[in-house]
């Protein structure tokens, strides 16, 4: 039977492909985590079902998902992923580990000095890292295969292949004939604070379910570039687009950078979650100012495509109040957002002489949670780097930061 490898087990994959695997219903799904065994072990414990539960205030809806037939580890089930790798019937392989799992460095590219990519490189048969897993795993393959990324990276299919080829060239591995078409996706998958989740499980009558909440909207854009068979996924709503460029920079530069400024500025005034921040009227209006007069200019847009209902739908989304996303989540490895996001929109507003006020706010914003969470721990896999010099004073330390990222 045609199967899906998937790797990384979290909350995203679990409330958003796999949601699509479900409805569609035809391939089977194989779901792996690329971190702890600890999803594994609390997705065996509820025999691999769990409830997708939306919430937003057009009302609820609750999806029982059971299309993941086996859950595994990299650190645990390595000899099974292998074999998983060499089996035929393995025509797709999607990954959701975050923009830090690629272990990329400022270009782009694979970063041969990430710890984890030094490791792999001296333990060819241990991997610790997607990359590696990858480069072993397909180095074994003789078949066709179609490997997805999804997640928030421009051209993420690209960058994919090109950090396993800049691997490979290491190891003098090679691939199997592959593609690595590029994706968008969106869903608000949050992490919910224990308590609520508490709530919700009691509510719906449910009890210790590894609950999954979201909200209603969710979208999945797909290059068609596959080299094995096709899902028709279509079916359940993925758009298999020629493009997803357009579709991938006005996510990534108007929803994620906005969800940016919303996190720092929003911390860095004592707000906790997006919904209190979007209340803000002085943090409302850079939002649109951000969007609307510095961003959409700088956009090739979708045909046809209505970008100030989708601005006011973001905005919309922000607002759910019945889904509390914390601030603290979306402040996560700002190192590896912010070039996306927003950097790279201030580099083509200067390009084009465009106004880029707000978005060099956001970037202020993120320095001065930086300082403000010195002394704490800062989630972020640059944090060292990031708030070396420190001692020099804040101004100077954001002025080395402002010129280390070419702002």
């Amino acid at each position: 039977m045609n199967t899906i490898l998937h790797l990384g087990l979290g909350r995203f994959h679990r409330g958003h492909q796999a949601v699509y695997y479900q409805h569609s219903g035809a391939w089977k799904v194989i779901s792996s985590s690329m971190r702890s065994a600890v999803e594994k072990h609390k997705l065996k414990d509820v025999h691999l079902r769990y409830p997708v539960l939306e919430l937003s205030h057009e009302g609820e809806k609750l999806t029982w998902v059971d299309c993941i037939e086996e859950a595994l580890s990299l650190s645990e089930d390595l000899p099974r992923l292998l074999q998983h790798f060499l089996s035929p019937e393995i025509k797709i392989i999607t990954l959701t580990i975050t923009e830090k799992g690629y272990c990329l460095n400022s270009q782009g590219e694979l970063d041969f000095n990430h710890p984890q990519i030094l490791h792999d490189l001296r333990n060819l048969d241990d991997p610790h890292s997607a990359i590696g897993l990858l480069s072993l795993g397909l180095s074994k393959r003789k078949e066709t295969v179609t490997v997805i990324s999804c997640d928030n990276l421009r051209e993420n299919g690209k960058k994919l292949e090109a950090a396993l080829l800049s691997f490979n060239e290491k190891t003098g591995r090679s691939l199997p004939p592959a593609t690595f078409p590029s994706t968008m996706v969106d869903r608000i998958v949050p992490a919910l604070l224990p308590e609520k989740i508490k709530e919700l499980e009691k509510s719906h009558q449910l009890s210790n379910s590894e609950l999954i909440a979201t909200e209603r909207f969710s979208q999945w854009v797909i290059e068609d570039n596959f080299f094995s068979e096709r899902p028709d996924w279509q079916e359940v709503g993925v758009q298999f687009v020629s493009d997803v460029r357009p579709y991938e920079e006005m996510k990534l530069r108007l929803l994620n950078a906005s969800h940016s400024y919303l996190a720092y500025a929003g911390l860095n005034r004592g707000y906790t979650f997006v919904h209190e921040a979007i209340q803000d009227p002085g943090l409302l209006d850079n939002i649109g100012q951000l969007m609307k007069e510095e961003v959409v200019p700088l956009l090739t847009l979708p045909s046809g495509f209505n970008v100030a209902k989708y601005i006011d739908d973001l905005i919309f989304r922000f607002r759910n109040d019945k889904l509390p996303h914390q601030l603290r989540q979306i402040a996560m490895d700002g190192s590896q957002k912010m070039p996306g996001r927003i950097f790279s929109s201030i580099e083509a507003a200067r390009r084009s002489n465009r106004a880029h006020v707000v978005l060099l706010k956001v970037a202020d914003e993120w320095m001065n949670f930086l300082w403000n969470s010195r002394d704490g721990r800062i989630d972020d896999p640059k944090a060292t780097e990031l708030l070396s010099g420190i001692g020099v004073g804040i101004d100077a330390w954001k002025k080395n930061l402002y010129k280390e990222f070419g702002l």
